[in-house]
C-alpha cells in the first residue's frame, strides 16, 4: 500500500484513473445531497475545512478541475516523507515482535 501511494508522488495517475474517480465522487456528493443528511454533512464539512459553509457549494467544481499533476502534487506532499503519518494497528494480544515498536 505504501508503495502505491508513494508512485503516486513520482508518476501522474492516467486521465481515465482520474475520469474515473472523479465520476465516481461526483455521484456519491450528487446522491449524498438529495438527503437532508447528505446536505447538512456537506455543510459542516466545508464550514469546517473551510471556514465557510458556502464552499461546499464550489467543491465539486473544484475537483472538477483537478488534474493529474495535481494529485501528484499533493501525492508528494502529504503521502511520502514526513508529510505522511502511519498508524499500524494490532490485534489485542498480537505481537508487533521484538521490542513491540515499528510496523508489523
Amino acid at each position: 500500500m505504501i508503495d502505491s501511494l508513494e508512485q503516486l508522488a513520482r508518476e501522474p495517475v492516467t486521465a481515465e484513473e482520474l475520469e474515473r474517480a472523479k465520476r465516481q465522487i461526483e455521484a456519491r456528493v450528487l446522491f449524498s445531497g438529495q438527503t437532508s443528511r447528505g446536505r447538512a454533512e456537506a455543510l459542516g464539512t466545508a464550514l469546517v475545512l473551510d471556514g465557510d459553509y458556502r464552499a461546499a457549494d464550489a467543491r465539486l467544481d473544484r475537483i472538477r478541475k483537478l488534474g493529474p499533476d495535481d494529485i501528484r502534487r499533493v501525492a508528494a506532499r502529504f503521502l511520502i516523507g514526513t508529510g505522511r503519518s502511519e498508524v499500524w494497528l494490532v490485534p489485542s494480544g498480537g505481537s508487533t515482535g521484538g521490542s513491540g515498536g515499528g510496523r508489523p
